[in-house]
Formats: structure tokens, C-alpha cells, sequence
């Protein structure tokens, strides 16, 4: 009751309530130390949500409300953009209910939306080569390019892990790096191989100028961000002719070259930082599409001699 009184004085000093409870919940977010980018998803959709129902009450907000709402992102933009939509406004309503400004969860009877599972494309082996022969020349920013793809084709990290490292977490002699705050907040070490190695320490003697302890930085000793991983991988796929490839195709080409050169499905769990192994079993599906191939190859039964002419009788039909 003193929370939510709190809450009442804030409103009558200029704060609109739902301008209130979305800040009273990013700071919930925030206290759970849940990740920057998952705060500022909240952020985005909560607001969206307030601007497009409007200056009512929370409490005159229905289930049919945010059926609409829902609808009108998948109309709009995509099943899975409502499908995330969902996934934020669901715990936001569960924390209204349990601050006690609601007696019930209208959320509580909006199914979440169906939504397309996304389809993998790995690189193969020669386009994941012709991406990194695409950095051409000498020079800090073709060895920093070429350490930054090698490392997210060597260890499957995500494009904002790769942001977060710094200096003191790459251990060059025992050649693994140290993933801090992987996706939430778990930390995890990753290994990486000989020709990442050779490529880190020619990119690290190019910075060693640079004073940020960042690992990745820009032309100008700034830190990178997700975006600048993003147009530096972009483009050096448009100059090896791949068309369109994103960060995140480097950690699925990771994880199914992982699995054909014969690693196994739980160590790629916890290299890439799943909690679970559904995703795992995704690229296992992937990987087990090469042993197909090689079968129709090499079928034992296909290369038996049936069916050919045997020298000696004819049995008598």
C-alpha cells in the first residue's frame, strides 16, 4: 500500500499513470539486472503501446485491447515483431497485478501469436572463406576486420558480446576469450583456434596505441556497436559476393561447423550460452543434412553388385 501511494503522488505531480508504471517496471527490469538491450525493447514496445491506446486508465485496458494491438503490429510489420510484442507486454501486466494497481491480468487470456520459425542459412566452408579473403591490404582497420570475422566464425559470439569485450578478456596463450555477460548475464569462456590466435596478436599489435580497453574499436579508438559489426559485415559479404549477411549468420555458421567436424551437442550448448538445447537441436538438423548427402553417395546398399550379371547357371524359373 506505501508503494503504490508513492506511485499516486508521482501521478498528481505531472506524471501520467502509465508514464509511471512503465518507468516503476524498467526500474524492476533494471534491479534484475536484466540486459540494457532487453530494457530498452521494454522501453520501446510499452510506450508504443500507451501512445496507441491511448490517455486512459491501465485499469480500462482489456483483453480485446491487446488483441488489437497485437493484430495491428502483425498486420503492420510481422507475426514474429507480435510475437515479441507479446513477450514484453505479458510480464509487464503480471507486475502491474502483483503491485496490486490491477486485480487481474487481462494479458492472462491473449494467447501468444504464432509466428514463422526463422530459417537458418549457414555459410558453407568456401563462402565462410571467401568472407574473410575479402579483407584485403594492410593496416589497422583490414586487421581489425579481419580479427573481428575470424573471431565470430571461430567462437559463435554475438555481435554485442563481441562489443562488450575487452582487452582483459582475451588470453591469447591459452587462446580462449572470456564472455563476461552473455545473454542473462551468464558469462562462459569460449575458445578460438591457431589462425584466430596469429590474427588477434597482428590486430592487437595495430591498436597498441589505442588506450580503451575495448577489444574492437573504430578508426578513431571509439568502441564499436552492434551497427558497426552489422555494415562491416555487410560489406565485405556484398564484396565477396555472398548478397546479405548478417552478424548473427556468422554464429549459426559457427555452431553447424561445430557439429560436421564431429563436436558434440552439449559443448556447443554451452559455447554458445543456450540454457537450453532446443536451439542446439536446430543446428544438429542442419549438420545431420550432410550426413544425408554423403549417404546418397556412398549407400552401402546402392554399391552392392544386385541386380548385375553373376557368371555361372541361370536357375531354372
Amino acid at each position: 500500500m506505501h508503494r503504490n501511494a508513492q506511485k499516486l503522488r508521482l501521478v498528481e505531480g505531472g506524471v501520467s499513470e502509465s508514464e509511471n508504471l512503465v518507468e516503476c517496471y524498467l526500474l524492476d527490469c533494471k534491479s534484475r539486472n536484466l540486459s540494457p538491450c532487453t530494457i530498452k525493447l521494454n522501453t520501446i514496445v510499452l510506450r508504443e503501446f500507451f501512445v496507441w491506446f491511448g490517455s486512459g486508465s491501465i485499469r480500462d485496458v482489456t483483453s480485446q485491447d491487446l488483441k488489437r494491438f497485437l493484430v495491428n503490429k502483425s498486420e503492420k510489420a510481422s507475426k514474429a515483431t507480435a510475437k515479441r510484442y507479446h513477450n514484453v507486454l505479458s510480464p509487464f501486466f503480471k507486475f502491474v497485478v502483483a503491485e496490486g494497481i490491477l486485480d487481474h491480468d487481462p494479458m492472462a487470456r491473449v494467447a501468444v501469436p504464432k509466428a514463422p520459425v526463422p530459417v537458418i542459412k549457414p555459410l558453407s566452408a568456401l563462402e565462410a572463406t571467401a568472407l574473410v579473403e575479402a579483407v584485403t591490404g594492410n593496416g589497422f582497420i583490414h586487421s581489425r576486420n579481419r580479427a573481428l570475422i575470424l573471431l565470430m566464425l571461430d567462437s559463435g559470439l554475438r555481435a554485442s558480446e563481441v562489443c562488450s569485450l575487452t582487452l582483459e578478456d582475451i588470453d591469447l596463450r591459452n587462446q580462449v576469450l572470456y564472455v563476461r555477460h552473455g545473454k542473462g548475464d551468464k558469462p562462459r569462456v569460449c575458445p578460438f583456434g591457431n589462425t584466430t590466435a596469429r590474427t588477434l596478436r597482428q590486430y592487437l599489435a595495430e591498436r597498441s596505441a589505442i588506450e580503451t580497453e575495448v577489444l574492437i574499436v573504430t578508426c578513431y579508438g571509439d568502441p564499436v556497436d552492434r551497427h558497426c559489426i552489422r555494415n562491416i559485415v555487410e560489406r565485405l559479404a556484398l564484396r565477396a559476393g555472398l548478397g546479405h549477411v548478417n552478424p548473427h549468420r556468422l554464429r549459426h555458421s559457427f555452431a553447424v561447423s561445430f557439429l560436421r567436424n564431429g563436436g558434440d551437442a552439449f559443448s556447443l550448448q554451452r559455447l554458445l550460452g543456450h540454457s537450453t538445447l532446443a536451439m542446439t537441436r536446430r543446428y544438429s538438423e542442419l549438420a545431420d543434412s550432410d550426413v544425408i548427402a554423403k549417404h546418397r553417395l556412398y549407400s552401402p546398399a546402392d554399391n552392392l553388385s544386385l541386380g548385375r550379371n553373376i557368371k555361372g547357371r541361370k536357375r531354372i524359373r
